[in-house]
Protein backbone atom coordinates (compact mmCIF):
# COMPACT_ATOMS: atom_id res chain seq x y z
CA UNK A 1 0.00 0.00 0.00
CA UNK A 2 1.55 3.11 -1.18
CA UNK A 3 1.33 6.17 0.49
CA UNK A 4 0.20 9.93 -0.59
CA UNK A 5 3.06 12.01 -1.41
CA UNK A 6 3.26 15.02 1.13
CA UNK A 7 4.09 18.51 -0.72
CA UNK A 8 6.67 20.68 0.45
CA UNK A 9 6.21 24.12 2.08
CA UNK A 10 7.17 25.61 -1.44
CA UNK A 11 5.50 23.58 -3.50
CA UNK A 12 2.33 24.11 -1.10
CA UNK A 13 2.63 28.10 -1.58
CA UNK A 14 3.22 28.00 -4.97
CA UNK A 15 -0.66 26.24 -5.23
CA UNK A 16 -1.68 29.33 -3.04
CA UNK A 17 -0.01 32.05 -5.25
CA UNK A 18 -1.77 30.70 -8.15
CA UNK A 19 -4.95 30.59 -6.74
CA UNK A 20 -4.65 33.70 -5.40
CA UNK A 21 -3.34 34.93 -9.23
CA UNK A 22 -6.23 33.39 -10.65
CA UNK A 23 -8.74 34.58 -8.07
CA UNK A 24 -7.21 38.06 -8.60
CA UNK A 25 -7.25 37.95 -12.77
CA UNK A 26 -10.77 36.87 -12.78
CA UNK A 27 -11.82 39.99 -10.41
CA UNK A 28 -9.93 42.28 -12.55
CA UNK A 29 -11.35 40.91 -15.69
CA UNK A 30 -15.09 41.07 -14.03
CA UNK A 31 -14.09 45.12 -13.62
CA UNK A 32 -12.25 45.25 -16.93
CA UNK A 33 -15.90 44.37 -18.41
CA UNK A 34 -17.99 46.42 -16.14
CA UNK A 35 -15.93 49.16 -17.51
CA UNK A 36 -15.94 48.56 -20.90
CA UNK A 37 -19.74 48.54 -20.38
CA UNK A 38 -19.90 51.59 -18.77
CA UNK A 39 -17.55 53.50 -20.79
CA UNK A 40 -18.87 52.21 -23.91
CA UNK A 41 -21.92 53.57 -23.23
CA UNK A 42 -20.62 56.85 -22.46
CA UNK A 43 -19.08 57.16 -25.50
CA UNK A 44 -21.25 55.65 -27.82
CA UNK A 45 -25.09 56.75 -26.36
CA UNK A 46 -24.45 59.94 -24.60
CA UNK A 47 -21.67 61.42 -26.15
CA UNK A 48 -22.32 59.76 -29.43
CA UNK A 49 -18.54 59.44 -30.54
CA UNK A 50 -17.89 57.90 -34.18
CA UNK A 51 -16.63 54.37 -34.37
CA UNK A 52 -13.81 55.70 -36.32
CA UNK A 53 -11.90 59.29 -36.39
CA UNK A 54 -13.02 62.10 -34.06
CA UNK A 55 -16.48 64.14 -34.06
CA UNK A 56 -17.27 65.80 -37.37
CA UNK A 57 -17.11 69.42 -36.72
CA UNK A 58 -20.25 70.77 -37.98
CA UNK A 59 -22.36 68.41 -34.90
CA UNK A 60 -23.35 69.57 -31.38
CA UNK A 61 -20.35 70.69 -29.44
CA UNK A 62 -17.80 68.58 -31.48
CA UNK A 63 -15.12 70.02 -29.62
CA UNK A 64 -16.48 69.17 -25.66
CA UNK A 65 -17.51 66.00 -27.08
CA UNK A 66 -14.47 65.24 -28.43
CA UNK A 67 -12.68 66.03 -25.56
CA UNK A 68 -14.75 64.06 -23.05
CA UNK A 69 -13.99 60.67 -24.73
CA UNK A 70 -10.55 61.28 -25.21
CA UNK A 71 -10.28 62.51 -21.41
CA UNK A 72 -12.66 61.86 -19.18
CA UNK A 73 -14.29 58.29 -21.03
CA UNK A 74 -10.99 56.76 -22.61
CA UNK A 75 -11.30 52.93 -23.22
CA UNK A 76 -9.28 50.41 -21.32
CA UNK A 77 -6.30 49.41 -23.50
CA UNK A 78 -7.02 45.95 -24.04
CA UNK A 79 -10.56 46.89 -25.08
CA UNK A 80 -11.84 45.64 -28.54
CA UNK A 81 -14.03 47.55 -30.97
CA UNK A 82 -13.03 50.86 -29.56
CA UNK A 83 -12.34 53.84 -31.79
CA UNK A 84 -7.92 53.97 -31.23
CA UNK A 85 -9.06 57.75 -30.77
CA UNK A 86 -10.29 57.17 -27.52
CA UNK A 87 -7.80 54.57 -25.95
CA UNK A 88 -5.23 54.86 -23.46
CA UNK A 89 -2.65 55.29 -25.14
CA UNK A 90 1.07 55.17 -23.68
CA UNK A 91 2.13 58.94 -24.54
CA UNK A 92 5.52 60.33 -24.59
CA UNK A 93 7.02 57.10 -23.86
CA UNK A 94 5.42 56.86 -20.20
CA UNK A 95 5.68 53.77 -18.37
CA UNK A 96 2.97 51.10 -18.48
CA UNK A 97 2.45 51.49 -14.98
CA UNK A 98 2.10 55.15 -15.27
CA UNK A 99 -0.25 54.83 -17.97
CA UNK A 100 -2.48 52.65 -15.50
CA UNK A 101 -2.06 55.03 -12.77
CA UNK A 102 -3.63 57.67 -15.32
CA UNK A 103 -6.62 55.24 -15.91
CA UNK A 104 -7.51 54.27 -12.21
CA UNK A 105 -6.88 58.04 -11.26
CA UNK A 106 -9.60 58.89 -14.13
CA UNK A 107 -11.94 55.84 -12.75
CA UNK A 108 -11.75 57.05 -9.37
CA UNK A 109 -13.09 60.87 -10.70
CA UNK A 110 -16.30 58.72 -11.65
CA UNK A 111 -16.68 56.87 -8.07
CA UNK A 112 -15.97 59.88 -6.53
CA UNK A 113 -18.85 61.92 -8.84
CA UNK A 114 -21.22 58.88 -8.40
CA UNK A 115 -20.37 58.69 -4.61
CA UNK A 116 -21.25 62.54 -4.29
CA UNK A 117 -24.32 62.50 -6.55
CA UNK A 118 -25.47 59.34 -4.70
CA UNK A 119 -25.09 61.64 -1.40
CA UNK A 120 -27.10 64.94 -2.68
CA UNK A 121 -29.80 62.31 -3.77
CA UNK A 122 -29.99 61.54 -0.01
CA UNK A 123 -30.09 64.54 1.34
CA UNK A 124 -32.40 66.12 -0.99
CA UNK A 125 -35.10 62.83 -0.46
CA UNK A 126 -34.26 63.47 3.47
CA UNK A 127 -35.34 67.17 2.50
CA UNK A 128 -38.87 66.37 1.02
CA UNK A 129 -39.22 63.65 3.20
CA UNK A 130 -39.18 66.29 6.18
CA UNK A 131 -41.38 68.45 3.95
CA UNK A 132 -44.09 66.14 3.03
CA UNK A 133 -45.27 63.12 5.29
CA UNK A 134 -41.84 62.32 7.14
CA UNK A 135 -40.85 63.02 10.30
CA UNK A 136 -42.32 66.60 10.51
CA UNK A 137 -45.65 65.37 9.76
CA UNK A 138 -45.43 63.14 13.18
CA UNK A 139 -46.92 63.99 16.35
CA UNK A 140 -44.24 65.00 19.33
CA UNK A 141 -43.82 63.27 22.32
CA UNK A 142 -46.63 64.83 23.98
CA UNK A 143 -49.29 64.82 21.16
CA UNK A 144 -51.90 62.08 21.07
CA UNK A 145 -51.84 59.49 17.99
CA UNK A 146 -55.11 59.57 16.30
Amino acid sequence: MSHPRVKSQEEVEQEAQNILQRTLRGIGDGFGVADDAYMGFMRDKVLRLPQEGVVAQDGFMPGLRNGAGSMLFQARTGAEGVNPNYQYRNLNGDSEIAAKSAMFGNRALHAGGLTAAGAGLVQLTGAVMNQFGGPADQPTERQLYM
